[in-house]
């Protein structure tokens, strides 16, 4: 190996010992970058090698050495999905659903593992992983009854909605991320971009019919609607976001940092249900500008 591959692997590993020793959903989030990059790039012994030091790390430092190879998926396995999906120009939203199946493939598999050697379910280790959260939102109510065990029922009936959306989020910050890193060389990725996406009417009507279903059902198959009405209302949220850039970009606002500043405060305003009204409202009425094209590449 030459020597350059050498100082990019001791990198590697660097990271990668980081990562094990705080893995923080942004460490994770990092690795998942790396991982998508070197997959675009195609650059094959670096991305044997990386595997093996991401899988080994893990498993070495971890107490539990499954449990810590188990985390590695976490962030190998969207990784390389996000990276296949860009070398083979599939479209943003394509790429974000690679990304988002593989990280709630990975993370059911870790779970599932977790709560097997805790003698639980997948339902009950994330309620005891999340007891301090809930603790914390209990804090200054000893006046209401029962308002712990209101906050479990909540995460228990919601659990599938927060795995998703989760997955979702990790996916589409993978592919983000990724798409900054690869475009700081000489390669520019030209395809959708963030301000272009939005839904069809047809799909968007079929999502409102299902938020409806929520209300109007009851018992297994309300909780069913429930769950799928917050994965609906985090993607068109997206879409709402998505709306709102495109009419910052038609405004004297040249600057990007100050475009993306004045989503997140307009965000923080209208809270991720006012974007998913505003994403509604743009797909039913608005013109469609996401043809679901393909990325191509293009040298600088």
């Amino acid at each position: 190996m030459k020597k350059p591959l050498y100082s990019y692997i001791f990198s590697l590993a660097i990271m990668f010992l980081v990562i094990a020793v705080y893995p923080s959903d942004l460490m994770l989030w990092l690795g998942a970058v790396v991982f998508a990059t070197m997959c675009f790039l195609s650059i094959t012994p670096v991305m044997l090698v990386s595997t093996v030091l991401a899988f080994s790390t893990f498993t070495l430092i971890a107490s539990d050495m499954i449990y810590g190879f188990l985390t590695a998926l976490c962030f190998v396995l969207p990784g390389m999905a996000v990276g296949f999906g860009l070398r083979k120009q599939r479209s943003y939203s394509q790429i974000v659903v690679y990304g988002s199946i593989a990280a709630l493939i990975a993370n059911l598999i870790r779970l599932y593992y977790g709560a097997n050697s805790e003698s639980m379910t997948i339902v009950q280790y994330i309620i005891d992983m999340n007891s301090e959260v809930a603790s914390l939102m209990t804090t200054g109510l000893k006046g209401i009854e029962n308002y712990s065990d209101a906050v479990n029922e909540l995460i228990k009936m919601f659990t599938p909605a927060m795995l998703m959306v989760q997955a979702l989020a990790f996916g589409f910050f993978t592919f983000v991320g990724t798409r900054k890193m690869i475009e700081r060389g000489p390669i520019r990725i030209v395809g959708t971009r963030f301000h272009e996406l939005s839904a069809g009417r047809v799909q968007t009507i079929i999502s409102l019919a299902v938020i409806l279903f929520a209300f109007a059902t009851g018992g297994t198959l309300k909780i069913i609607f429930m769950n799928a009405t917050v994965v609906i209302a985090v993607i068109y949220a997206l879409l709402g976001m998505s709306a709102t850039m495109r009419l910052l970009m038609r405004t004297k606002i040249d600057s990007a940092v100050l475009r993306w500043f004045i989503l997140i405060v307009l965000c923080l305003i209208l809270s991720y249900i006012g974007y998913a009204i505003v994403g509604i409202l743009s797909s039913l009425f608005g013109r469609r500008v996401d043809k679901n094209e393909g990325s191509t590449f293009e040298g600088r």
